[in-house]
């Protein structure tokens, strides 16, 4: 089913003038199918037909599973200029965070919460960074409001319990 769709979308990338839909949906295709450099390459062919949030937020997440964490911070980048959104600047928080870029990967997690408040993720990913750096009483904080958004996140409980047995004050 995914060669079929694949051979198709190729069909289209192949009409004259290029249409960046087909890029796109092929790009798509071939992430489905973990084809992370070949995705890429479309993401950026449809880039340069059409450079929208969308495609540079997708170019951004294939860039981040090829562990290629630059790139991937400015696609992300790219993509928060053109359409700010919650999971924007969630995803450029964790490559920024792969970078070790921990004030930039704080402040985007911070805007994805502006955005969108009830979004349990950023504040996980807050709670991680705060509690590398020892700030408990900040990591803790952000671990509960993770919970009380989202009360089945059992990665985010199991971290507090494993506080608890720390002897860090919950």
């Amino acid at each position: 089913k995914d060669e079929e769709a694949i051979k198709v979308y190729r069909q289209g990338v192949n009409n004259k003038p290029p249409n960046s839909n087909y890029l796109f949906a092929l790009a798509s295709a071939l992430e489905a199918q973990t084809k992370w450099l070949r995705a890429s390459n479309n993401y950026q062919q449809a880039a340069k037909l059409e450079p929208s949030a969308r495609v540079y937020y997708h170019w951004g997440l294939v860039d981040y599973k090829r562990q290629e964490y630059d790139q991937a911070r400015s696609h992300l980048k790219q993509a928060a200029e053109l359409e700010p959104s919650a999971k924007i600047y969630y995803y450029w928080g964790l490559t920024c965070f792969k970078l070790q870029e921990y004030d930039e990967a704080e402040s985007c997690w911070k805007e994805a919460i502006a955005i969108k408040p009830n979004y349990a993720l950023p504040y996980y990913q807050l709670g991680r960074l705060w509690q590398n750096q020892q700030q408990w009483q900040q990591a803790i904080s952000a671990y509960r409001q993770a919970i009380s958004i989202k009360p089945e996140f059992d990665e985010c409980k199991a971290v507090m319990d494993q506080l608890s047995e720390f002897g860090k004050p919950l």
